[in-house]
């Protein structure tokens, strides 16, 4: 990658390495509080803030979390990533909401174990942090990209399936809002990569412009727990669930469905390398509507990484590590080795939506 700036092109690059490192920084200190310390937050911790210094909720809210992640409210480095605006408060998220949910109302969860898997129920304590939607990021802002944390203010329980008190599948503000938009955009026959706890099948027969939907899940055992606890309670049986590999499926058969969902991942990190996969079907079969889960959240994790990698290459430090992100950012160093960056308009498409989807489609794994 080779830059031959202007000075309002290096401007922005300088900009958006800045803001870069500022998300980062502001997810680091989340993951730490999300991490180590979400459940510190208690009433007596919350009533000091809120009506010793007469702040709203929200606002004693973060204070409290910066209190219990001991760091200074007037720290510098926390005022630079205050005003670049990488951390929000905390969003106070209704209890009667989020158990008002159909699945939730309709699907009574019985503790189950069959084999490595385990079905039961968690719960949020009053005050625990959680993430309650996808980390997106604005073009407008220099791609700044800033995580959404909420908390209930009162217990709060939730379903879950567990492998070896490992949690891989849930029913939580989280999953409810990003499947929100792929369930609007259900219709007709309908094929689901993963089955986890079934939420998105349940949501998507809900709805008249669904016929059916057919799921893909590799796991024998967490389709029969799904078979004997969750799937009597639909109301809609016209759910097919088929045992095999999702993406070999998807292959032989996607072209054939009207929508299709895929959701066999946990994490951005962990999702980075299917996406890849489903990007490279997508372009094949454009007539099929389709989506990824928790595609923002991948596309920003995805885009830090490039960025780093421009940074690196911006200054001529650009050296090979051994790790998953290394080995991706070298694919991206050799297939980047003759791009010529000359303007802001060139920097603001490689690292637009579209640009970075292609680019994943098009890396080999």
């Amino acid at each position: 990658m080779k830059f031959q700036l202007d000075k309002n092109g290096h401007r922005l690059l300088e900009a958006i390495f800045e803001t870069n490192a500022l998300s980062m920084e502001a997810s680091n200190l989340l993951s730490t509080f999300l991490t180590d310390h979400y459940a510190d937050i208690d009433d007596k911790r919350m009533n000091r803030f809120r009506y010793e210094l007469s702040l709203s909720p929200e606002q004693a809210y973060y204070q409290a979390m910066l209190s219990v992640l001991d760091i200074d409210p007037e720290d510098e480095e926390l005022r630079r990533i205050e005003k670049a605006g990488a951390l929000c408060e905390a969003r106070r998220l209704k209890p009667s909401t989020f158990r008002e949910n159909p699945y939730l109302r309709a699907i009574l969860i019985q503790e189950k174990r069959v084999g490595k898997w385990h079905l039961t129920k968690n719960y949020y304590a009053p005050y625990e942090g959680f993430l309650y939607d996808q980390t997106r990021a604005d073009p407008e802002r220099n791609f700044l990209s800033v995580d959404r944390l909420g908390y209930f203010n009162e217990k709060v329980d939730y379903p879950l399936v567990e492998e070896r008190n490992h949690v891989w599948m849930s029913v939580t503000p989280y999953e409810i809002n990003t499947m929100a938009p792929a369930i609007e955009r259900a219709c007709g026959d309908v094929l689901a990569l993963g089955l986890g706890l079934g939420y998105f099948p349940f949501m998507a027969l809900r709805k008249k412009a669904v016929a059916n939907v057919t799921v893909i899940e590799k796991d024998p055992k967490v389709v029969a727990l799904f078979k004997e606890m969750i799937l009597p309670q639909f109301p809609n049986k016209n759910i097919r669930i088929v045992l095999g590999d999702a993406f070999a499926y998807l292959d032989k058969n996607g072209s054939k469905f009207d929508y299709v969902f895929a959701d066999v991942h946990s994490t951005p990190e962990d999702g980075l390398l299917p996406y890849r996969r489903f990007l490279s079907w997508k372009k094949k079969n454009l007539s099929v509507k389709a989506d990824f889960w928790i595609e923002d959240s991948i596309l920003v994790y995805f885009r830090r990484i490039l960025i780093e990698l421009m940074e690196e290459e911006s200054t001529n430090e650009y050296e090979r590590a051994e790790d998953a992100i290394g080995l991706l950012m070298d694919k991206l160093h050799h297939k980047f080795r003759d791009l010529v960056l000359q303007s802001s308009e060139d920097i603001l498409k490689l690292l637009d939506d579209d640009s970075l989807k292609k680019i994943l489609a098009e890396i080999e794994n």
